[in-house]
């Protein structure tokens, strides 16, 4: 199980099995903006809109709105708090970042990741990139092998 966090407009019919495939495997979806903008920039109905499309966007696609941000760039500020809150979403963010936009490589992205987490980790991997895409069944299985338990993040 995993928590995705989707940019809304990349949403769309031939993407939007993946929303059905997380939501039938027990994962979830949560809210990385509409369109992948730094929030901390944005004025709070601009923040509102972002959250907003990208909600509607997962439920249109058969998902459910799991309450979860993540920001882009993990910058966020009052604003973007105060409008979550409103909300009634949570902000996520990380505590092991995989790294991998930096590398490209699934060996290095797999040892950055099995090498930093602890019980409770929150890890930041981008499934964009076919390096992570190719790294994700081998993390799992050391990660598993090493006696840890994957879920989302409404279960840590």
């Amino acid at each position: 199980k995993a928590t995705f966090f989707m940019i809304g407009k990349n949403i769309t019919s031939s993407t939007s099995s993946n929303i059905t495939r997380d939501a039938a495997s027990g994962s979830l979806d949560g809210n990385h903006s509409w369109d992948h903008a730094q929030l901390s920039k944005l004025s709070a109905k601009d923040i509102a809109s972002e959250l907003s499309r990208t909600d509607s966007a997962i439920v249109a696609a058969g998902g459910v709105s799991s309450g979860l941000v993540r920001p882009p760039y993990g910058a966020w500020n009052d604003d973007v708090r105060n409008v979550a809150a409103k909300r009634g979403e949570a902000i996520i963010l990380w505590n092991v970042d995989s790294e991998d936009w930096k590398s490209l490589d699934a060996k290095k992205t797999t040892s950055t990741v099995v090498n930093n987490v602890s019980a409770g980790s929150i890890v930041l991997m981008h499934s964009i990139y076919a390096s992570t895409v190719k790294a994700v069944p081998d993390i799992v299985h050391q990660l598993r092998s090493k006696g840890y338990t994957l879920v989302t993040v409404t279960q840590l």
